[in-house]
């Protein structure tokens, strides 16, 4: 109990809960600490890749480097935790590639049948 980094509560950051949640973060944050200075918590967040201009800034609510379950099992959590169903571009993209048997393109089902062959 006596180490810093003990958790001892909770704590609500009123401009970072706005953050929206992916499955394919281009933030990530680091733990929280005590700023002294302000006598209060501070939470950092760090850009995991480049972000364009505009773009909307995501990290997952599952803590960095935790992303590797399945997509079923990632909207389970979410859904069960946080209360909505991802659909972020992994899971939208992972949910196609199911669909389509497991990365085939939509369409290839259609490719190998054409208009000669019918004749």
């Amino acid at each position: 109990e006596e180490d810093v980094g003990y958790d001892v509560g909770e704590a609500v950051f009123s401009l970072s809960s706005r953050i929206n949640h992916s499955c394919s973060p281009n933030l990530e944050h680091r733990p929280l600490e005590w700023d002294v200075s302000r006598s209060d918590v501070v939470i950092t967040f760090v850009a995991i890749e480049d972000i364009d201009p505009g773009a909307e800034v995501t990290f997952s609510y599952f803590g960095s480097g935790s992303n590797s379950e399945p997509r079923g099992e990632r909207r389970r959590q979410l859904r069960q935790s946080w209360g909505f169903v991802c659909s972020c571009t992994r899971c939208e993209t992972e949910e196609v590639d199911e669909l389509c048997g497991n990365g085939a393109e939509v369409g290839d089902a259609d490719k190998g049948a054409s208009s000669e062959d019918s004749d």
